[in-house]
Formats: C-alpha cells, sequence, structure tokens
C-alpha cells in the first residue's frame, strides 16, 4: 500500500483563497458557497472581511452576514466583465 494511499488530499485554504480573490487586481466578483447550498455574491470586496472563525459580509440590501469557516465549502469566481 503506497503512503499516500488512503489520505484525504491537503484541505484547501479556504481563507488564503478567499483573500486573495478579495486583493486581485483588478477585482472579480466571485460567490462563497456554503453547506447549507446557499451562495454569498462578493461583488464588493472592501465590504469582506475575517475573524478567526468567521467570514463576514456586508451586502448593502440584505445586510450584515456572519458565516462560520466550516459553513463554507468553496467559491465560484465569475468571469470578469469587459
Amino acid at each position: 500500500m503506497a503512503e499516500d494511499e488512503g489520505k484525504d488530499p491537503d484541505p484547501i485554504e479556504f481563507e488564503a483563497e478567499l483573500r486573495r480573490y478579495r486583493h486581485a487586481d483588478p477585482f472579480v466578483p466571485f460567490d462563497i458557497i456554503l453547506t447549507s447550498g446557499g451562495r454569498v455574491s462578493v461583488r464588493d470586496p472592501d465590504a469582506l472581511a475575517f475573524t478567526c472563525n468567521a467570514v463576514i459580509y456586508g451586502d448593502p440590501r440584505r445586510g450584515i452576514g456572519i458565516y462560520r469557516k466550516n459553513q463554507v465549502v468553496g467559491f465560484h469566481v465569475l468571469e470578469p466583465s469587459n
């Protein structure tokens, strides 16, 4: 049996990836995908913040959302508009 066989792949560091997309120049909007299947549409990078256990996003229409990091399962980067 190979040493790596049966091991889970290295986890993606979601916070590091989210920070990278938040600071991209130019910024490209993205959606944070939650374990519930819901999505948080990040359209303003300055409205996104992180704590040690949560991702916080302030949406002008929906208010402030606080999502535990264990609720984040992925993200989807939208196509840049030209």
